[in-house]
């Protein structure tokens, strides 16, 4: 018995049905940095002080895992509050130099002031993050040099009672004041500086 070594074409229905599929997949991926793409089109401009971290742990691939000293303060005031339970908040902050600081948290998004912004942020296990900022993406060229200088200014950014210096490292990010998304700009080491401008 012979088989027909021709291949088989797909019936008209299952050809739709893949179409449909591939371009659900497509929409998911178009999608997804959207809010960063609208950050960086129609954001403000942010800098924010990273906290100290274990400088050993920070260079993960071609990222650094960044805290931001913004965070350690929402917890502290997002403890005295009563919305400990909310899972989203808002972190608002105010400009200040050399970099931004905690004005406010809040459970809901806060109407936009002049040198205010809000950030969306997680609250969870006692601990606060902001959305979107945990990493930042370090070129593979750039890696070695801001990793070795990510470790001597969280040295010397840190204090021994845990406090924040003037010399630790900044971040340059935009957030959206509509949707409180963010996206990061660079990372500022002393005169150096790393990621996209």
């Amino acid at each position: 018995m012979l088989r027909d070594s021709a291949p088989r074409r797909l019936r008209p229905a299952r050809a739709w049905q893949a179409l449909a599929a591939l371009l659900m997949q497509l929409l998911v991926l178009a999608a997804m940095p959207r809010e960063q793409l609208l950050a960086r089109r129609r954001g403000i401009d942010v800098t924010l002080r990273t906290a100290p971290i274990d400088p050993y742990s920070a260079a993960s691939g071609y990222y650094l895992a960044l805290r931001y000293a913004v965070e350690n303060e929402a917890r502290l005031q997002l403890q005295r509050s009563d919305i400990a339970a909310a899972r989203e908040i808002w972190v608002t902050l105010r400009r200040a130099t050399p970099a931004w600081e905690l004005v406010s948290v809040s459970s809901v998004h806060p109407a936009p002031e002049v040198d205010r912004v809000s950030i969306r942020a997680h609250a969870m296990y006692g601990a606060v993050r902001l959305e979107g900022l945990s990493r930042i993406y370090v070129p593979e060229a750039e890696r070695t040099l801001s990793d070795s200088l990510f470790r001597v200014a969280s040295r010397v950014g840190a204090r021994r009672d845990g406090a924040d210096t003037t010399d630790a490292p900044l971040v340059d990010l935009r957030v959206d004041p509509a949707t409180g998304a963010v996206a990061p700009l660079r990372l500022r080491i002393g005169r150096a500086a790393f990621g996209a401008r």
